[in-house]
């Protein structure tokens, strides 16, 4: 039997590993980090990602572990309403609804319905060689290891993709984004929902992921690498979100400091093929998306359900991951595109009252057919 070694232990690797372990296949997750240790980052598990845990059999423990959400709202600053989904049609077709979730949280989850001893923490890659019959691993702990194949599902900053493809950098957003998580009690109008308000040039959303855990993010036009001036954080994201209704300033002011993050924001458009000789990269190591379109890690998760499919068929590996890009290209060019005019449009300075007429406007059968496309799973 061939041996697969995963790169990576977040959502995609994880998930590729539970399906291989289903599939019968030998494998082992190599993770750098020394530990799975809870930062203030949510995620929003998209009825596509859903559908794909319910065929591994991890759905209700990934709903047990989050919240489903019922509508999502996007306003302007004064909560006057540009764009509202009611999430019920979505649950009836899809049989799930958005779940909004820890993302270390969700982690767990998944790591659970694995055998610990296939996954091996502090082991950061610092070397990868194609042997042609054997991929030679090597890590920063001095140690190495040999497969047959490698999975690259080691995020945005993969080390697996600098050594396949060290030509294709980044693309800067143009706009940077802080992330917060709280212990709150919302009003009802805003519990098990979505709420995103658009600004000028700002914006800011959050969701309850578990009882009275509420995830935020506040996003702002920035040039690359702008640092915070003040040591006060908080008090510098109540100035600027100083406009903004609703519970905004409220979440801010009670989100513990250490628990507040700013991240630049990212993607990968340029990156035409994520394999290469018998190494292949999926998620954010393959095409990281910028977060508009809450799909960056239910596109992960189809990844590595796909890739683990085409593995599983009666071909060798170069043809897998062949036919794996092929079934994936597509759908991942559209989102990729899509989540980044999204934002482009979320912070436009001038014509905004264009933008939310057109939103507001929108016929529900567009928007129908729009979400279809994405939360259709093959």
């Amino acid at each position: 039997m061939k041996k697969g070694i995963i790169i990576g232990g977040g959502i995609a690797g994880l998930t590729a590993a539970i399906a291989m372990e289903q599939a019968g296949m030998d494998f082992t997750v190599y993770e750098a980090a020394p530990e799975l240790k809870p930062y203030g980052a949510g995620i929003w598990m998209a009825p596509n990602a859903m559908q794909i845990f319910e065929r591994l059999g991890v759905k209700d423990a990934v709903l047990n572990a989050g919240i489903e959400l019922k509508k999502v709202d996007i306003t302007d600053e004064n909560l006057n309403l540009i764009h509202g989904l009611n999430l019920s049609r979505i649950k009836k077709e899809f049989r799930s609804s958005i779940v909004a979730i820890h993302r270390t949280k969700l982690q767990m989850v998944l790591y659970s319905f694995l055998n610990p001893d296939k996954i091996i923490l502090n082991k950061a890659l610092v070397g990868l060689n194609d042997l042609g019959e054997k991929v030679e691993l090597q890590f920063a702990d001095g140690t190495q290891a040999e497969t047959d194949f490698v999975i690259g599902a080691d995020g945005i900053n993969s080390q697996v993709r600098k050594h396949l493809f060290p030509e294709f950098p980044l693309r800067y957003a143009g706009q940077s984004c802080w992330r917060g998580l709280v212990t709150h009690t919302l009003s009802e109008e805003w519990k098990n929902s979505t709420l995103e308000l658009w600004g000028n040039q700002l914006r800011f959303g959050m969701a309850e992921m578990a009882d009275e855990q509420i995830y935020w993010f506040a996003v702002k036009t920035a040039p690359e690498g702008e640092q915070d001036q003040s040591n006060n954080i908080k008090d510098d994201l109540i100035s600027k979100f100083a406009n903004f209704k609703g519970p905004v300033k409220e979440l801010i002011a009670a989100t513990p400091d250490f628990m507040i993050r700013r991240t630049d924001l990212y993607d990968l458009p340029g990156l035409k093929k994520w394999h290469k000789g018998k190494v292949c990269l999926i998620g954010d190591a393959a095409h990281a998306t910028t977060p508009n379109l809450g799909q960056g890690g239910a596109q992960a998760v189809e990844d590595a359900y796909t890739l683990i499919q085409c593995l599983s068929r009666k071909i060798n590996e170069k043809q897998a991951f062949h036919l794996f890009q092929h079934k994936r290209y597509k759908k991942i060019k559209k989102i990729l595109l899509g989540s980044y005019w999204l934002g482009k449009v979320a912070h436009w300075r001038h014509f905004r009252s264009i933008r939310n007429f057109v939103l507001r406007s929108t016929p529900g059968f567009i928007e129908t057919s729009q979400l279809h496309s994405i939360y259709r799973v093959d």
